[in-house]
Order: C-alpha cells, then structure tokens, then sequence
C-alpha cells in the first residue's frame, strides 16, 4: 500500500499520504508486537489453540491488552479518531490502491476484533462498550459532517467508508447473534460498494483529469454507462432496498436494537447522514447543468471501454444479487456467529473439547 499510494499515486500529496499510512500501520503493529510478547509470557507458546484455551479474563492486565487491542485494530478499520490517515491515503492513491484499500485492508480490522478480541476479552468487552458506542457515534457524525465540506469525490467516498465501518464496530460490540450476522454482511457490502465507487471514480479522473466534483455536471449526457454505474453505487451506499447494504444495515440495526434500544435509534439516525451529502453529489454530478464552467460542457468524452464495462458490470451484479439473496452468505454467517456467542457467554465445555481434539491432533 505505500508503493501503491506514494509511487504509483497520482497527486501532488502522495508521499505525505504514504507515510501517513505507513506510521499510522506502524505504529498499530508495534503495539500488537507488545500484545504478542506478553501472550508469550504467559503461555510461552504463540498457538491459537492454546490462546483459546488460556482464560485471559483472570489476568489483571487483560484491560492493559484490550485497551492495545482496540488501538491497533481501530487504526486498520478505522475509527475516530485515528481515521485521519484514510481520507489522505484515498484521496492521493491510484485507482487499485482505493481499491485495495477499501476492499481488503479496512475488514482485516473488523475481522480480527472478531477472532481475537471477542474470544480473548468478553469481560473487558462488557467494560468498555459503552464508551467504543460513544466513539463510533462521535465519529459518524463527526465524518458525515466532514463528508458535506469535501469536493474531493474520493474523499467523499473514504468519510462514508468510515461511516459504514463505525456500524460495524456497533454491531461487533453490540454481542448477539444479528449483530455479528449484521458486521459479517456490512464488511462484504461495504467491501463491494466502495470498491464500485472508487473504480467509478478512476474512470471519471482518467477522462476528466480531476476529481473535483465542482468540475461534473450532466453526465447522463456526456458519459451515460458511467452516470448509470455511478447511480447504482451511490444508492447502494445511501442503503436503498435492493442492494447488499440496505441488507446490511437492516440486520446491523436489528441486531443493536435488540441489545440497547437507545443506540439502536442513535445509529439509525446516524448511520443515514452521509445520504444527505450522497443525494447531493449524485444530482451534482449526473443531472445538474450547470451555467458555470463545467468541462463536460465543452467535449464529449468517450464513454465505459469494453473492459471497464464487464468490471462495472461484475461490480453492479454482486451488488444486486446480495441485495436481492442475502440468505446466499447470512445462513453461514448464523453458524460462525452462533459459534461465537456460545464462546462468549461461557458455553465453553463442548467447543473446549473439541479444540483439545483438534490441538492434540495438529500436535500428533
């Protein structure tokens, strides 16, 4: 990622976002090094089979643990207030980059607070939920409100990923069988939407050389596959029904509603703000003509190549087909988060066995 952003990207500001992503990792993977080495002080052993097996809600420096946990964690998903290097590292990077980035790079977070954190740390979990609501909360309104001041469209784009993982973070901490089925599905919604997004986002920035969206107006003229791609994104994001993220969210909030009724109508209200800045975008961009200078006025630029079409077009299909057949992955999801919560709430002695089972036969 930081060949990708501080090499190959294509703005003026690329080296700052590269170290900034670079120091900001750097420093969240330090932290997990000082987690490793106090596990190995303990266990002398780095298997996770064996973690499983310690009790770490006996040790007394296990918050200590939690607390490095959620920082090293937060800055790879990201949460506020350690998300200020995305938006940079979005707004400089190629097109693959933002692509990498929101595809794979921001879920390694979310999944491994489900791996780890969750099975190591229910009690500090307890403890500390409701000042991580607190913090989600505050940064989903804090990104929305930043999302409304940007021109940037990628950077549009990085604060409503931050939005959308911020419900993921909820809906973890939340603890019950919808809430994690709700995370599992935002991370795969939100991993095909954003990256549909910012592939359309390269596609205007290699016609237009700008990714201003001051510059953009009446695109179902000039360019009308990419104004109907770049509609379809857009509503997937705002979690229009149909599409995965309306799926997505719809469980998420389920899910927290039914542990706390209050945060689930906060986060309800909360996680629809970005839409007012998408609304507004989409009609900029697509359907508005403009009678300032706008460079779509003057030349018509060719539209979606064949090959960036059969992409839009995969993108668009597995955003419609999870809207549209959820159970296709959620009936997998109940399984792993049924598993999950059995851990958490101390149904310990049937999955103890078979862990010592599978333990002793890796060790065989």
């Amino acid at each position: 990622m930081f060949l990708l952003v501080g090499v190959w990207g294509s703005f003026e500001r690329k080296l700052i976002a590269a170290y900034k992503l670079f120091f900001y990792t750097l420093f969240g993977s330090l932290l997990l090094l000082l987690f490793l080495l106090s596990i190995f002080s303990s266990l002398s052993a780095f298997d996770y089979y064996e973690m499983l097996l310690f009790n770490f809600s006996e040790e007394n420096d296990n918050f200590i643990i939690f607390i490095i946990f959620i920082i090293a964690f937060g800055i790879k998903i990201p949460i506020f207030p350690l998300h200020t290097w995305l938006p940079e590292a979005h707004g400089e990077a190629s097109t693959i980059g933002s692509i990498l980035l929101a595809g794979v790079l921001l879920k390694l977070g979310g999944y491994a607070i489900i791996r780890f954190m969750l099975t190591f740390f229910s009690n500090a979990f307890y403890y500390f939920q409701p000042f991580i609501y607190f913090i989600c909360l505050l940064g989903i309104f804090y990104t929305s409100f930043a999302a409304i001041q940007q021109t940037d469209i990628k950077r549009i784009i990085a604060y409503s990923s931050i939005t959308h993982m911020s419900i993921v973070v909820i809906s973890i901490f939340t603890m019950n069988v919808s809430s994690l089925v709700g995370s599992y599905y935002t991370m795969i919604g939100h991993g095909v939407t954003s990256t549909f997004l910012f592939f359309i986002a390269g596609c205007l920035y290699s016609r237009f050389s700008t990714k201003s969206v001051y510059y953009f107006s009446n695109l179902s003229t000039s360019t009308p596959l990419i104004a109907i791609f770049y509609f379809f994104s857009t509503i997937s994001n705002m979690s229009f029904p149909g599409t995965v993220v309306f799926i997505c969210e719809l469980t998420s909030m389920f899910g927290i509603f039914n542990g706390s009724q209050n945060i689930g109508f906060i986060s309800m209200l909360t996680s629809y703000m970005p839409t007012v800045n998408a609304i507004w975008t989409l009609t900029r961009v697509i359907f508005s003509v403009e009678k300032n200078v706008s460079i779509t006025k003057f030349k018509q630029f060719f539209d979606l190549t064949f090959i960036e079409f059969y992409v839009a077009f995969t993108f668009w299909f597995f955003l419609v087909f999870f809207g549209f057949f959820p159970n296709f992955l959620i009936s997998g999801f109940e399984a792993q988060a049924n598993y999950v919560i059995a851990d958490i709430f101390e149904i310990k002695q049937p999955i103890n066995n078979v862990v010592n089972k599978i333990y002793v036969l890796r060790q065989t």
